[in-house]
This record gives structure tokens, sequence and C-alpha cells, in this order.
């Protein structure tokens, strides 16, 4: 009956359009541990349910799936309406049900590894019966302490419990965050890097330069990989995995995008980039790995077909092919959809910038994208973040906002950026100064003509900011 019951809750978490990738993860785990023990009058189900949990975790709308499946399986119609009648709390309960389902897994798997060990152990391997009696000891301390790791947590990693009947020291920890550098020093101190757990705007009017800047990004991280917190975490933790930027462009083809970065590698305009052979660029491309010892991955999305929750799924998926990432850069948010329906715009607009930080700390990335600023600010010389178009929550949910004008000179362009907005600490409000000249290449000055790499982070960052210590906080 027990295992029916969980069956069941999966098949709701399955079927229901509320059910989030870390829910449907979870069924789908708790699926793989059930299906040799399904009664063979659920095995078609089985094979369903499975089916919808493999299509939902790699992106497909649940009802494209659902309309698929019901043209060969009409009796699931039912389940689909019954599943609709569970509201959030109600899922809520499903996924906690499924936790202690996993974890009542882990300690029976504990429990039958030990009798195996026990029953494998023969009475004539021992020259003594007090050498085996203090085998089966051992194997059962052995066990014990397996188990007492089980149930040990006294609350889930996102929490914190303030009770004398826990050890507190191990959980009191300070918050730390992985930082990454593009290379233009004055915004790697102005920012103290690219941090994990951060979303970052970059915003200007439309025709501006948001996709240069975050193609310049792209570049520049890579190129800084050796100075950031994430080398020493790739030579251990993540040894078996590669480093990966994750570039998701829903506002130009892989195409004009590969072109860019192409055009910043090697610092020649885009119609130079055109002109080489395929072979060419591949050489290119493929030294620039080498160099950086960062992948670099492009995926083009129709726009508002894609939400932050499936670029979790995306890393999720390219996990398994050995990579990890470093960052996220979306080009751009205003383009993302929300896995929350909204009748307004500007709370769409909020749930994305929302879910983007969501998954910068569940990946531990720093997330960069852009947004468009109204038709004041598109014209206005210096811009300010009440010009952010749609919605003032894209400015309230994100920790930094940095707004630059384009000024279009003689042979060259200049960018003026200034930070509207750090939540993590004070900035003295000055714009900061950049060029492009002959290509798409930003650099700190037209005298700049080599790219910045550094093997080591910058030190005392804080310090070049008017004096600001990084402890204090802006009051927004």
């Amino acid at each position: 009956m027990l295992l029916l019951d969980t069956f069941e809750k999966i098949k709701i978490v399955a079927l229901h359009p509320d059910s989030k990738l870390d829910l449907l993860s979870l069924a789908n785990e708790v699926l793989q541990q059930i299906k040799d023990e399904i009664d063979a009058s659920n095995y078609e189900t089985l094979h369903i349910i499975r089916y919808i949990l493999d299509k939902r975790l790699n992106n497909e709308k649940l009802s494209v799936v659902i309309n698929d499946v019901l043209t060969q399986h009409p009796e699931l119609r039912d389940d689909i309406e019954q599943s609709l009648k569970y509201n959030e709390d109600d899922l809520l309960d499903i996924q906690q049900s499924l936790q202690l389902f996993i974890a009542d897994k882990r300690t029976e798997d504990i429990i039958n590894d030990l009798i195996s060990k026990i029953s494998e152990m023969q009475l004539e391997q021992f020259p003594s019966v007090t050498q085996k009696i203090n085998s089966y000891k051992q194997l059962i301390e052995i066990a014990y302490n397996k188990l007492n790791e089980v149930e040990a947590e006294p609350v889930e990693e996102n929490e914190f419990l303030i009770d004398d009947s826990i050890d507190l020291l191990p959980l009191l920890k300070d918050e730390e965050h992985m930082v990454c550098y593009c290379g233009l020093e004055s915004l790697d101190r102005a920012l103290d890097g690219f941090q994990s757990g951060r979303i970052y705007i970059f915003s200007s009017g439309t025709g501006q330069g948001k996709s240069t800047w975050l193609s310049n990004l792209a570049y520049y991280i890579a190129h800084n990989y050796k100075s950031s917190d994430y080398k020493h975490l790739f030579e251990t933790e993540y040894a078996q995995y590669k480093p990966l930027i994750i570039f998701i462009t829903n506002e130009n083809s892989i195409d004009e995008t590969r072109a860019r970065l192409l055009s910043i590698i090697e610092d020649k305009p885009v119609e130079t980039i055109k002109t080489f052979d395929k072979q060419k660029q591949a050489e290119i491309l493929y030294k620039f790995q080498r160099d950086t010892g960062v992948s670099v991955l492009i995926k083009y999305v129709p726009p508002r077909a894609f939400t932050a929750f499936d670029i979790l799924s995306l890393s999720n998926k390219f996990e398994k092919k050995g990579y990890k990432p470093i960052s996220i850069i979306v080009d751009y948010l205003d383009r993302l959809n929300s896995t929350q329906r909204a009748k307004e715009e500007r709370h769409l607009l909020g749930f994305v910038t929302d879910e983007l930080k969501h998954i910068s700390i569940k990946l531990k990335v720093p997330v960069i994208t852009a947004s468009q600023l109204n038709r004041e600010g598109h014209k206005s010389d210096v811009k300010d973040i009440t010009q952010m178009s749609e919605s003032w929550q894209k400015v309230q949910n994100a920790d930094a906002v940095l707004l630059f004008s384009k000024l279009d000179a003689f042979d060259h362009t200049e960018f003026h950026v200034t930070i509207g907005k750090l939540r993590y600490k004070a900035v003295d409000g000055q714009p900061l100064k950049f060029v492009m000249k002959n290509s798409l290449k930003i650099k700190e000055s037209l005298s700049d003509d080599k790219t910045t790499v550094r093997e080591q982070p910058l030190n005392n960052v804080s310090q070049y900011i008017g004096g600001q210590p990084t402890w204090i906080t802006e009051a927004f």
C-alpha cells in the first residue's frame, strides 16, 4: 500500500503544471528506486509517467508532452484532471514525503549492505570466534555511523535553527562568494569581481551595445579564469569537470553571437571575420579554449520560450557530459519567461529576475544579463535606474545594475558605465570609461592593445573605490 501511495504521488508531480525542476528530479529519483517493485497492473502507467518526467526534465512543455501522450493513452485524462486538484501546499507535502522516502531508502540500503557483508563472512576465515565477533562489531559500528549521518541533520542546508540541543558551531559559516574577474580592471575593482550567487544587469537603450557587452564579458571571464576562485575548485572538488560559460541568447542567432566572439578574440571587425573560412574560424576557437582552459556553450532560444529553470536544467544536462558552469550570461533578461503566471509584464519580469537569482545561488555562479531602458533613458545622456523599462522589480531584485551610454566618436566608440545599484558595497557614482575601436572588443583605453590576463586575483580591490571598505552596504 505504501509503495502504491508513493507511485500515486509521483504521478501527481509529473502531471501537475506547478511542479518545479527540483521536485520533478526528486520524483524521478524515487521512481528509479521503486520501478522494479511496481505491480504488473501499473507497469504501463509507470512507463508513461517515466516518459513524461524525462520530457519535462529536458525542457519540454507539459502541455506539449500531455497532448502527445493523450493521443495514445486517453485513459490518462482522469489522472491529469485529478492532479490539477492539488495546490502548492499539497505539492509541498508530497515533496516532504518523497524526501522521507529517499532517507528511509538510504537507511534500508545501509542495513542490507551490513547484512550482506556479515553473511559473506565465513567462520574458517578467522583463527578464533573472538576475532570473528570483533569483525562483526566493526561492521556494525561502521553501519551505525552511516545511519547517524542519515539522521544527524537537524535542519536542511537552507535552514538555520537556533536551539541548545543542536551543535551550532558547524552551522556558523561566513557567507562565501566565488569570484571571477573580467580583466577590465576599473570594472573589477568597482564590483569586487563578478560574484557567485549574485545577478548583474547591464542596462541601456535599444541598439546601444548590450549584446556587445555580454559577449565581451564571456571573452574576458574566460581569459581571466586563472585568477578566479573557480580555478582552485576545478583542481580539487571539480577535478573531473571542465569549466563552462553558458551563454543564452534570445536576441541574436548562434552565428551572430559566434561572429561577435571571434571579432573580440581576434580584435578584428566582424566583416573581416566573415571572410574567414570555417577551418580558420574553428582553429581560432580551438586555440581560445586551449589558452583559457574554459569551454563556452552558446545556446539560442526563441523569445519567451525559456525560463531560468530551463537554464538550470541545461546546466544539469551538461554536468552529465562533464562540464560545470563558472558563469551564466543571458542576452537578455526581458525576453525570458517565468515559471510563474503573471497578468502584468512588470510582475513577470520581477519573477524572472528572482528566478535567475535562485539559479545563481543554486549553481554557485554569477548570472550576468542585460535589460532595456525606456524611451526616456534611451534619449538621455545621463542614465538612471528609474528609467528601467517595464518593471521596477528588476532593479529591486538584482544585486547590481550597471547603466551605460554609447558615444560614437570619429574613429572609435566610447562607453560610459555608471553603477546604479550595488547591493553589497558602496560606490562613488563616478562613471567608468571604456572604448571600442576597429572591432567589437571593449578596452580600458585606446592605448590598451592587449588583453588583460591575471594569474592571481586582485588584492584590496575596495581601496580604489574612493577609499570605501567593502563592508559598507548601500541603503536601497
